[in-house]
């Protein structure tokens, strides 16, 4: 039986190989990429360490609903961290915004695609925090939050660096640095909403909304500044600040109250 240090590292070569695989794939077959991680747990599950066959290894994956407070943090995270973004893009760029023509409809398409891009983000978080964070906590909480942050920013390079470029508008290297800030960030929020509520859950709901926020967002502003990919959406340095204070606030509310814990029981 693999240990969760070797597993860890083997699923991480799996869904990186996959994600260089899959620039090799015809443009029409690049929905498949965020299924990597998915894809990634069926062959560690059902292939390799084979505890997909018993209950136990279904149980890790973090399925079932816990947690309250963790579902409103991933709601109002993104959407004050992203949305304070744009405000300062729509203030500081003249004409930036353009105003719907119902801001009913926008908000009721936000609520939709919260819960499309929820659905969407599931094959992602199945790999991310339902697998490989439990197995990832022989480093210990916070290094073990940073490390996965930083995997899975890295997991988006091939997408970003390859032909297909995303988030192509702006300095490219300017951009990927202010990206993996930001993925970092929010993985160790994440991350913390899934420990703390021992479900997925709360990440699918974050990293759904985050997505839907940017979308919405952006088709009603004005991006032929390349400023907008540095100011606002998931590269901008607004978000990137809001996110890293969360972060660190998240940790250290959770590690001191873990620590009280230890003292309670001793």
């Amino acid at each position: 039986m693999l240990s969760d240090k070797k597993q860890s590292f083997l699923f991480i070569i799996i869904v990186w190989a996959m994600a260089l695989g899959m620039l090799l794939l015809p443009e029409t077959a690049q929905g498949l990429y965020g299924l990597t991680p998915l894809l990634a747990v069926c062959l560690m599950m059902f292939l390799i360490v084979r505890d997909g066959y018993s209950a136990e290894g279904w149980r890790r994956l973090g399925f079932k609903f816990k947690g309250r407070k963790e579902y409103i943090l991933a709601l109002l995270i993104p959407l004050c961290s992203l949305g304070a973004g744009y405000a300062v893009y729509w203030t500081g760029w003249a004409s930036s915004l353009i105003p719907p023509d119902s801001w009913i409809k926008t908000a009721i398409y936000l609520v939709v695609y919260i819960v499309l891009g929820s659905i969407s983000a599931l094959g992602e978080e199945i790999g991310w925090r339902g697998w490989l964070l439990p197995r990832f906590q022989w480093m210990g909480r916070v290094t073990s939050s940073i490390t996965l942050g930083l995997i899975w920013a890295i997991w988006h390079y091939p997408a970003i660096l390859g032909p297909r470029a995303y988030h192509s508008s702006g300095n490219r290297w300017l951009v990927l640095t202010l990206f993996t800030l930001s993925v970092v960030f929010a993985g160790i929020i994440m991350n913390e909403l899934r420990l703390t509520s021992g479900s997925i859950w709360p990440a699918v709901l974050l990293h759904g909304t985050n997505n839907a926020v940017d979308s919405v967002l952006r088709n009603i502003t004005t991006s032929s500044s390349p400023m907008l990919e540095y100011v606002a959406g998931e590269s901008g340095w607004v978000p990137v600040i809001l996110y890293g204070a969360v972060a660190v606030w998240i940790l250290n509310r959770n590690l001191r109250m873990k620590r009280q814990r230890v003292i309670l029981e001793l």
